[in-house]
């Protein structure tokens, strides 16, 4: 038997990133370069793949030293992980109409 819950409930789910691979999967010459960054658990199990897009000031300091990547990856993964949150749009309040539709 099953049923459905009548509000859901976040089930939050807790994994130690322990170490990344990355790919380069395309580049635009002198402009930018794309990348595909595998996150991985305690146990070498991938937990989340991200798409990062090396662009503008980053590209042009990489200059195709690896350890630099190594580095930029290394700052980005916590915001990967733990994003800001984005601050709820606010509902527009419709202003108060009178009995034939004209705003009072």
């Amino acid at each position: 038997m099953s049923a459905v819950l009548p509000t859901p409930v976040v089930m939050t789910v807790y994994y130690n990133i322990t170490s990344f691979c990355y790919e380069v999967t395309r580049v635009d010459l002198f402009k930018s370069a794309d990348l595909y960054v595998s996150l991985m658990d305690d146990n070498n199990t991938l937990q989340k793949r991200v798409f990062y897009k090396l662009e503008g000031t980053e590209y042009s300091g990489w200059g195709g030293d690896d350890q630099y990547i190594i580095n930029l990856i290394i700052e980005k993964i916590p915001g990967w992980i733990n994003p800001s949150p984005t601050p709820p749009t606010p509902t527009p309040t419709p202003s108060p109409t009178d009995s034939i539709g004209t705003n009072v």
